[in-house]
């Protein structure tokens, strides 16, 4: 641009991309706020906090983004089937705290960018780091947890 070659204006780009970011972010919180009541599908905390806490709320497959927010998760109260279940996690500023029960197969691994991670009292944070543990419950049972988590200037917890 400055040799004359070519004029590069992204006033126009700004103008149509930025408003169709915000509406996306907006259609994906209306979205990802139906199924409250267990912790299957997508949910959100942006500047906010979800607790799932209540005896009797239903675990299934979910992703969880807490963006400057907080989310707590309590599995020793929950329904947890009899299946492989997978939790993705992303905290972005924010904090994830889930507690599990002692009897549950939990595989974690997790990246940290800028924040920290503990999986059952093994921890990893710094500038960039990776963590993969797996914790053995009772072998009898076919419950399984699989947690996936990224955090970026945030923390997730997993603990007993």
């Amino acid at each position: 641009q400055n040799l004359k070659l070519f004029h590069l204006n992204l006033s126009l780009f700004w103008k149509i991309c930025w408003p169709l970011v915000v509406i996306l972010i907006g259609w994906s919180l209306i979205r990802g706020t139906r199924r409250m009541s267990g912790a299957g599908g997508t949910h959100w905390a942006v500047m906010s906090g979800l607790d799932f806490k209540t005896e009797g709320w239903k675990l299934d497959d979910a992703n969880v983004f807490a963006f400057m927010g907080g989310v707590n998760m309590d599995l020793t109260v929950a329904e947890i089937p009899e299946r492989e279940v997978a939790l993705n996690l992303i905290a972005i500023m924010g904090g994830i705290t889930i507690r599990v029960p002692s009897d549950l197969t939990v595989i974690s691994e997790g990246t940290v960018i800028l924040g920290g991670l503990t999986f059952l009292r093994e921890e990893t944070g710094g500038i960039i780091a990776s963590r993969k543990t797996e914790y053995t419950g009772d072998p009898a049972s076919q419950k399984k947890l699989v947690i996936n988590a990224l955090t970026v200037m945030g923390g997730v917890e997993v603990k007993h």
